[in-house]
């Protein structure tokens, strides 16, 4: 019998466009043998729509509104369908698989959703997902597992409008120049600036409180190589992909690199190289720090990490960790022997299982405490 797959994606996020384009990767790959695939649209306003004969569809998002409201509701592992102004129970669903990036998403925030819902998913759940989403939580936690990463700042929007000079100070006596700039919630590169010198930082600082309320500031290191790698766990085994080295046409790998320049092809095709020539030293280190964050953070699904590595003196750096990454990185692990349709297969029976095991833990107990309570005395 098919399992109700629940593809999530769109999103009230700035990364909203590109999670239509990882939706319609995964949609094509998903075996319709084993899945009935429900394809459900969250617009950019937050609204829920199901969407009918998906993978025929251009990428039109007005095309993508004129589908019918659908709804998750707290305690129903079903999701609903709105007719005549009421939403009724639909369909049951066995996994969702979240293709959400950025807020309202990565987050955490679809995680505990489903979870209120009773819902097996393919990604992380709340805690992970939210750490990894703020840069700075995400660069105090590596600390704590020793992880090598780039000191960095975290500066409020109220801070930053207070005492404005205060930290133009702090930033030069603790950063320098030359700074990078990046909003604490966000990916894809978007809102990140490079700063230059002391006379554009307000600017720049401005800039990246516009897409959040923090915003991180870091050395900017330019003589860099940025080398990526995706983990996803299956039956307890910690399935690493291959490496892959981004190129980067501007100071920084921006989002026009990602997708804008690329955009014929869609964002796995972003100009890169596979399995970059590197020291072994570290190579091992890159993937062992991988694993180790994977594992402490108890991940789950695909979660791709980026590094940084100092071409002067070969140091790795762990920049972040991306929980839905885009495509679900599926390339990465063409070495692996694994289509992205196996792939997809593994992630669905992984969130399974894992559901299955969080709710055979005691989540209740019975006690007395309420017998011996007077409860008139709560009344007024």
């Amino acid at each position: 019998m098919k399992k109700n797959i629940l593809l999530i994606f769109g999103g009230k996020s700035c990364e909203h466009d590109i999670s239509i384009i990882s939706a319609l990767q995964v949609a094509n790959n998903l075996d319709e043998y084993l899945y009935n695939i429900i394809p459900v649209y969250i617009t950019k306003q937050g609204t829920m729509k199901y969407v009918k004969e998906f993978k025929k569809l251009n990428l039109s998002v007005e095309k993508l509104e004129t589908n019918f409201d659908v709804a998750l509701i707290a305690g129903s592992n079903y999701i609903y369908k709105k007719k005549l102004s009421v939403f009724k129970k639909w369909q049951l669903i066995d996994c969702a698989l979240v293709v959400m990036h950025g807020k309202n998403g990565e987050d955490g925030s679809l995680s505990a959703l489903l979870n209120l819902s009773g819902i097996p998913y393919t990604c992380s759940d709340v805690a992970p997902s939210a750490i990894c989403m703020d840069k700075y939580f995400f660069k105090t936690i590596l600390k704590q597992l020793d992880c090598p990463v780039i000191d960095g700042l975290m500066i409020t929007e109220n801070e930053f409008f207070s005492k404005t000079q205060d930290v133009i100070k702090r930033v030069e006596d603790e950063i320098g120049f030359p700074a990078i700039i990046k909003p604490c919630n966000l990916g894809s590169s978007i809102g990140i600036k490079v700063c230059k010198s002391k006379q554009e930082l307000a600017n720049c600082i401005e800039f990246g409180l516009k897409f959040d309320k923090k915003v991180i500031i870091e050395e900017f290191l330019p003589e860099i190589t940025e080398i990526n790698v995706a983990i996803f766990k299956h039956n307890d085994e910690l399935i690493c992909s291959q490496l892959e080295q981004p190129i980067a046409k501007d100071d920084i790998l921006s989002f026009n690199n990602k997708y804008i320049s690329n955009s014929k092809n869609g964002c796995e095709f972003l100009q890169k190289k596979m399995q970059p020539k590197l020291p072994k030293k570290v190579k091992d280190e890159i993937i062992n720090v991988a694993k180790l964050v994977y594992e402490k953070l108890d991940f789950k699904g695909v979660v791709r990490f980026d590094f940084i590595l100092n071409k002067n003196n070969n140091n790795v750096f762990l920049n972040e960790a991306n929980s839905i990454p885009g495509s679900l990185s599926n390339y990465l692990f063409e070495k692996n022997n694994l289509s992205f349709s196996d792939q997809l297969n593994m992630q669905i029976d992984e969130g399974i299982m894992e559901f299955n095991k969080q709710n055979s833990y005691i989540s209740y107990f019975e006690s007395s405490v309420l017998k011996g309570i007077n409860f008139k005395k709560f009344n007024k």
